[in-house]
């Protein structure tokens, strides 16, 4: 084969090569620019994330890395931050997927949280009532917002928050419910009896869970009694009583469960002891619990 004959055999190659790469960059350019993303991205802190194929895939890949949290000390705490990194991942990767952004944003505040990353927690919460795809979830965000506050002992702030919750989402029943339950609790932890009887006697009187309401008109009699008030404490059990009647009643689930409610009232078992002297102060009422029973895991969502 001659010098010739050997020039003309690479320009061949070169110009099938050639049109090789034209088709190829063809299809990419039809396809859309997600054909040539990298199999592997940065996340928003910085580890490296296995790339999905969309948003919903992004936030399924890290629900299954929250689901894969387990052991304890730092092992938990390791696998906790990777799922942490994968919901930070659907943010980064997907900005403009407001859905799978919101809740993203909800589970890394709840993964924050019991990293012990206070305000990177609060910073997430706020994403997602700023991104506002999602009225509940923001609703929920709110409410975990207090939470915090209230745990880091900034008891204005968790009153705010609070507040805001029961307030601006009224329409979120169960959200509302609970913000209201827990204002009545930071008022009567500050002695403030009448304001937390407000709050608490709202849920009593409306609130959508049946067991809600009796645990309500349960520390509403306490809260009497804490002041002496055995009357007022006796009247505002026996309104329990018949105000959830018909729910106890019920031949359910439910039904079974307001019906024990019920039977377990603690002001019940309070007003059956000897009222204390009015220089001790009280009527029999027990001590507060520290009752901080809100769902921190939220699978529901």
């Amino acid at each position: 084969m001659n010098a010739w004959m050997m020039s003309h055999l690479e320009w061949m190659r070169g110009a099938v090569g050639a049109v090789r790469v034209v088709a190829l960059a063809a299809a990419i350019a039809a396809a859309g620019s997600s054909a040539i993303a990298p199999a592997l991205a940065q996340s928003a802190g910085g580890a490296r994330v296995e790339r999905a194929a969309d948003a919903k895939a992004q936030l399924k890949k890290a629900d299954e890395a929250r689901r894969a949290v387990k052991g304890t000390g730092a092992e938990r705490r390791a696998l906790t931050e990777k799922a942490e990194e994968a919901y930070a991942a659907v943010l980064s990767l997907f900005p403009d997927a407001k859905a799978e952004g919101a809740l993203a944003s909800f589970r890394m505040g709840e993964l924050r949280r019991k990293l012990g990353k206070a305000d990177g927690a609060r910073e997430a919460f706020a994403k997602v009532i700023s991104i506002g795809a999602d009225r509940k979830l923001s609703a929920r965000a709110v409410l975990e917002t207090g939470h915090l506050y209230r745990r880091s002992k900034e008891l204005g702030k968790a009153l705010e928050a609070y507040r805001r919750a029961a307030t601006e989402f009224a329409d979120e029943a169960g959200t509302r419910d609970d913000a209201l339950y827990w204002v009545g609790t930071i008022h009567e932890q500050a002695k403030e009896h009448g304001k937390a009887r407000e709050a608490w006697r709202a849920v009593a009187e409306r609130g959508a869970d049946p067991v809600d309401r009796v645990r309500a008109f349960d520390r509403v009699a306490l809260s009497f009694l804490k002041e002496g008030m055995r009357e007022d404490a006796t009247k505002t059990v026996e309104a329990a009583r018949t105000a959830l009647a018909d729910a106890a009643a019920e031949p359910s689930a439910l039904g079974a469960r307001v019906k024990k409610a019920l039977e377990r009232l603690r002001a019940v078992k309070a007003l059956d002891k000897p009222a204390k002297p009015a220089t001790q102060g009280g009527g029999g009422a027990p001590d507060d619990d520290d009752d901080d029973s809100e769902d921190d895991d939220d699978e529901d969502l």
